[in-house]
């Protein structure tokens, strides 16, 4: 008989969940699937180091990418807020 896949809860200090933080590609990435990126990534990176290290920075360049367009929306949201309020203000 198959076991259950059951949810469990580990300790972690504040440091390491930011670190696990870190390395989330999307928000709603779990813990789970970051640990298991984390594992397979260290998978390859015995076989292949230059393969590993790869990955990881094109996980940081997508992170970085992400937070940059983000960024760009709240700016341009702020944008047409002001432009609302100047635009209520003339009327």
């Amino acid at each position: 008989m198959a076991r259950e896949k059951t949810p469990t809860t580990i300790k972690l200090k504040e440091e390491t969940k930011k670190r696990l933080d870190g390395l989330k590609e999307y928000d709603r990435e779990t813990y789970d699937e970051v640990i298991n990126k984390i594992l397979n990534i260290i998978n390859i990176t015995i076989r292949n180091p230059p393969a590993g290290a790869r990955i990881f920075s094109n996980i940081k360049r997508r992170k970085l990418g992400k937070e940059k367009i983000r960024e760009r929306l709240l700016a341009r949201q702020q944008t047409q807020q002001d432009l609302e309020k100047e635009t209520g203000n003339l009327t």
